[in-house]
């Protein structure tokens, strides 16, 4: 594992063998192992993805949420590990899982409960209508494709309180919204979709430019 350089992402490298491997060993099954058979079938030597990972402070809010928005549930249930950690995977049908994981024995102020709150304050003081804010986490964003009515996950989502807070946008010949989830990440959401009136072009800066004069402070 290995931070990228000022950036919020860490990133999980893995494959079948390694060239110096570290002692410590993992409790729970860190990736599906059935994914490896793509990589020995390709010649190519690029990584390609099989997992994204979430740290969150409730599983059956993200349950619930999955539920309403798409119709999913975890692909094999709640698991429980021995320290009392809990994790859940999604899949949408495609070789990419998406993991929560709710962990025990965190100290200090910056835990991952704070940092999830920091999240999903933000979003929902930014995200509140079309020309609404799109905050700089956005981009952090995993997006899901296929054959789908983004409205309709929109509507399911609100059911779980989140589905009021997302960014529509247009980019080129498609339009998308960003979704706001439980950790406090967004999914873009590729659907078909027909975007509200008033909705902007993407913006590479991140504030659209209708808000640029209304912008303020968020701390938790």
């Amino acid at each position: 594992m290995f931070h990228v350089p000022n950036t919020q992402a860490v990133l999980e490298i893995w494959s079948d063998s390694c060239s110096k491997c570290g002692s410590y060993a993992f409790e729970e099954p860190r990736q599906d192992t059935s994914k490896l058979l793509l990589g020995s079938q390709s010649t190519d030597t690029e990584f390609y993805a099989t997992q994204v990972g979430r740290a969150v402070s409730d599983l059956t809010e993200v349950i619930d949420f999955y539920k309403q928005a798409f119709s999913i549930s975890p692909k094999n249930g709640m698991q429980t590990l021995s320290d009392g950690s809990q994790y859940v995977d999604f899949n949408f049908g495609t070789e990419v899982d998406i993991r929560y994981t709710k962990r025990t024995g965190q100290s200090g102020d910056k835990t991952a409960d704070w940092f999830q709150k920091l999240l999903v304050t933000t979003a929902k003081h930014y995200m509140t209508g079309v020309t609404a804010c799109w905050p700089v986490w956005g981009d952090n964003h995993f997006a899901y494709d296929g054959a789908y009515s983004t409205a309709n996950v929109l509507s399911g989502s609100s059911k779980a309180s989140f589905g009021s807070y997302y960014k529509p946008v247009s980019a080129g010949p498609a339009e998308q919204a960003y979704l706001l989830e439980p950790s406090g990440w967004q999914i873009q959401l590729d659907g078909q979709y027909s975007a509200p009136s008033g909705t902007e072009c993407f913006d590479p800066e991140y504030c659209s430019t209708s808000c640029q004069s209304t912008f303020s402070e968020v701390i938790v």
